[in-house]
């Protein structure tokens, strides 16, 4: 009788991993037909364009294209898609896994290079260079000759990737820096060791941090580019620290030199939490602590700037003025970032003037004359003149402002219309396109790297170079775009108004011709050229030319309105190959507003959080996505009110089995389908994955990815929660675990157990929840994955082919997958 069972068992085994492999198969083979295109580049005379093509399981292939001969590629690399250049003379340089490629396009020839480590290219230059893996390093010019080489070269080369290139070179006991841009010529070398070499913003200067061996000691370096003059900011002498940072004001006239020394608490014994300590980050990170001095290069003279009042300073740009700030000092953790109280110090008087207070950011212009503030709400902003002290007040809406780089323009994206501000009239202006969320595309982003950075604190000066011009996006609550440019004070129409999703854009320097990757839900994605007064786009490329499917889905924008009478839109696909006189299966996936997507193309198998609407579209599935508005009663009751509401709204069409809808939801949509699948009877079957569960327990706890404390998230982010204290019932009754014994429904739940935004307790406890309550569930725990799923990996695999199967069992009674019926019908033997 053993001998019997000991088979059965086998058998049963063989059967389970003989169905699995087999659906897996089958998805493999699907995978491997459908890719995104990503990643333009153009060169630009506009002559040639190159992208790359993104699978489930590959991301390896580059395309290189003729643009005047569209279709057919003139190269196909494979594994060279790191770096991606088009140098001149119809050259085109790539590098990827190892290896590296110098391209005749014209010819069809190419330079190969092999156990490469690294490689960029000298856009002013037009070379390129390669570091090997030997730790040897050539620079080739446009047409492959070595221009200069090294061997034995210490660490990565720096460069500008514009026209510098230095290199580390260890000669004996003594380090020296060797200037390869032009010339292999030695400008500086010490018997320490360089432990920091960059390249200032401006690139006039070589920027070194000197450390001392044996004591630890360290000291700042300046290279004058231009000269090769050397400075040594603190003299000769060396000073205890673990790391120097400079910020470059004015092009190199000054720097603001920042020691700052790490001190991280030692918890081996034990580890003290305070109440009013508004700096948890250093538990992580250590406690930075800055000392600041203010180098003229002009003068030669070194101030020490005093941070007995506030403990960290910022360089703007401007000659005279330092921002001075604390950056936690009042952070109580309600909000994502710290709001900071700002000071502005005066370098000459050395005084403080009130700046602003509880600001979430500031943005400097770039010749450090005007400033932006903004709040965490962006309202309240304004744009303060520091040479006359003038200011204006902005309207709510407008935020990520972008200077010129003359800074005679500040402009700002908005929820409604486009606006700009020109600085010599000191006049706000707006396009009137009232309604249209404005982007601006091409913008040149520098963030500030000073001790504050851990923190979030937001101080920048994104730029854009209007000689080039710069591009924007509208987009009207229809998802239509257009895409236009702003040059020499006129604004045009590059691209009309389209309901296509438009991805990337690249134009040329005139900005007369552009180069666009569209798609739709219908559409694949495709890469087009448009020209300034012609009528027709042309088709470069057609990405997924074997899906021949895609144009014959169906897509419904269903609308409804919530128990606030608030407009909301759901957007509906029919099933692929769909047939009127049939009945079918309904998904229904949640998270938040989602109608805003439903122009974009569905690539099969490419999700991270196991969500693949186009594999349910060719099973046969309707796939309904509705939007979800959080109103005052809470995050959960919202969030089942949007969801009765959009299912009433579809429920009229005669095709949708409205007895097998199946409902799921990642992350937050996790969080919002735990909650509904406790309150509501309409579905069948659910799958959550990676969301709370209690948020009473998430409210008070920590955050290890974000290190903040949860209730900032909970309050001010997604969930849009009051206080608990305030408000403990509408907790209460928007907690999932508290209504778990109500669950009527099979429930698959699965987390990655190194999951550090939601931690993957929230789905065990709620598992925990549903078996105390003899419910139907099922949970699988990948323990090397994290919030989401990483393509191309087992648990990728395996994931999928469990939400098929889990979706086919309960809504369409396809009763052959084992590891479900394990849990059903109490089957013994089958491992999952």
């Amino acid at each position: 009788m053993k001998k019997l069972e000991i088979v059965l068992i086998i058998l049963c085994s063989l059967y389970c991993t003989g169905q699995k492999q087999k659906n897996s198969d089958t998805l493999k083979g699907e995978l491997s037909k459908f890719y995104a295109i990503r990643n333009l580049v153009v060169s630009d005379d506009s002559k040639w364009s190159s992208i790359k093509k993104e699978y489930s399981n590959n991301v390896d292939t580059v395309l290189v294209f003729k643009n005047a001969k569209p279709e057919q590629p003139v190269a196909t690399l494979i594994g060279l898609n790191q770096k991606r250049v088009f140098l001149k003379n119809n050259k085109f340089f790539a590098s990827g896994n190892n290896k590296a490629l110098l391209l005749d396009l014209v010819k069809g020839k190419g330079l190969r290079y092999q156990k490469v480590k690294s490689a960029e290219v000298l856009s002013a230059a037009d070379r390129y260079f390669i570091h090997y893996n030997d730790q040897s390093i050539c620079v080739y010019d446009g047409n492959g000759k070595v221009q200069s080489s090294a061997k034995s070269i210490d660490s990565f080369p720096v460069t500008d990737n514009v026209k510098n290139l230095f290199i580390l070179k260890t000669v004996g006991d003594t380090q020296n820096i060797v200037d390869l841009s032009d010339s292999s010529l030695n400008i500086y070398h010490t018997t320490n060791r360089i432990i920091q070499m960059e390249i200032s913003n401006s690139g006039n200067y070589l920027m070194l941090v000197e450390k001392i061996i044996n004591t630890g000691l360290l000291k700042p370096v300046l290279i004058n580019l231009a000269t090769k003059a050397i400075s040594y900011p603190y003299g000769d002498l060396y000073r205890q620290a673990d790391a120097i940072k400079f910020s470059e004001i004015q092009k190199g006239e000054s720097f603001l030199i920042d020691f700052q020394t790490k001190n991280k608490v030692n918890t081996e014994l034990v580890d003290i939490w305070y109440g009013n300590d508004s700096n948890l980050k250093a538990k992580d990170i250590g406690c930075i602590r800055s000392e600041y001095y203010l180098w003229n290069t002009l003068t030669s003279k070194c101030i020490k700037i005093p941070n007995d009042r506030f403990p960290s300073f910022a360089a703007i740009n401007n000659k005279r003025f330092l921002l001075s700030f604390d950056p936690v000092g009042n952070y109580n953790y309600v909000t994502y970032v710290p709001l900071v109280d700002y000071y502005l110090y005066d370098i000459i008087t050395g005084k403080y003037c009130p700046l602003s207070s509880k600001t979430s950011g500031i943005s400097h212009s770039p010749n450090g004359q005007y400033l932006v503030l903004l709040n965490e709400a962006d309202k309240d902003g304004r744009i303060l003149d520091l040479d006359s002290g003038s200011s204006l007040f902005l309207p709510p809406g407008l935020h990520n402002p972008v200077f010129s780089l003359d800074g005679n323009y500040i402009f700002f994206n908005g929820m409604e219309d486009f606006w700009w501000f020109k600085t010599e009239t000191m006049h706000l202006n707006r396009m009137g396109e009232k309604g249209k969320i404005s982007s601006i595309l091409n913008v040149k982003r520098n963030p500030s790297n000073g001790n504050y950075s851990s923190f979030s604190i937001n101080i920048d000066s994104n730029t854009v170079d209007l000689n080039k011009g710069l591009l924007l996006t509208l987009k009207d609550n229809e998802n239509r775009s257009s895409i236009l440019s702003y040059k020499n004070g006129n604004f045009k129409v590059l691209h009309n108004q389209t309901l296509n999703y438009i991805s990337e854009i690249k134009t040329d320097p005139t900005q007369r011709h552009s180069f666009l990757i569209e798609e739709n839900y219908n559409l694949a994605p495709r890469l087009i050229y448009t020209s300034l007064g012609k009528i027709q786009d042309r088709v470069i490329y057609q990405s997924n030319k074997s899906d021949r499917i895609s144009n014959t889905i169906k897509q419904e924008i269903v609308h409804y309105k919530n128990k606030d009478n608030e407009e909301l839109k759901g957007v509906l696909y029919y099933p692929i190959h769909f047939d009127p006189k049939k009945k079918y299966p309904m998904i229904v996936q949640v998270y938040e507003k989602q109608s805003t997507s439903a122009n974009k193309y569905p690539v099969l198998g490419i999700s991270f959080i196991g969500y693949d609407r186009r594999s349910l579209l060719r099973r046969g599935y309707f796939v309904y996505e509705p939007d979800i508005s959080i109103s005052t009663k809470g995050m959960g009751v919202s969030a089942l009110d949007c969801v009765d509401k959009a299912l009433d709204a579809v429920s009229v069409n005669s095709n949708i089995n409205m007895a097998k809808v199946g409902l799921t939801g990642h992350s937050f949509g996790s969080y919002e389908t735990n909650f509904i699948a406790t309150q509501s009877k309409r579905f069948a079957a659910y799958i959550s994955s990676s969301g709370f569960s209690d948020i009473v327990r998430a409210y008070f706890s920590y955050n290890y990815n974000f290190k903040i404390a949860e209730y900032a998230r909970i309050e001010n982010g997604q969930h849009q929660m009051p206080p608990f204290s305030e408000n403990k019932e509408q907790y209460y009754k928007n907690n999932p675990i508290n209504f778990v014994d109500q669950v009527n429904a099979p429930i698959l739940l699965w987390a990655g157990m190194k999951d550090k935004n939601v931690p993957w307790q929230h789905t065990q406890e709620f598992y925990i929840g549903l078996k105390r309550n003899g419910k139907q569930v099922i949970a699988v725990f990948y323990p090397n994955q994290s919030h989401t799923i990483l393509n191309n990996t087992p648990e990728a695999e395996d994931l999928q082919v469990r939400i098929l199967e889990w979706w086919d069992y309960f809504l369409k009674d396809h009763k052959n997958a084992t590891w479900i019926d394990k849990q059903l019908h109490n089957k013994k033997g089958c491992t999952l």
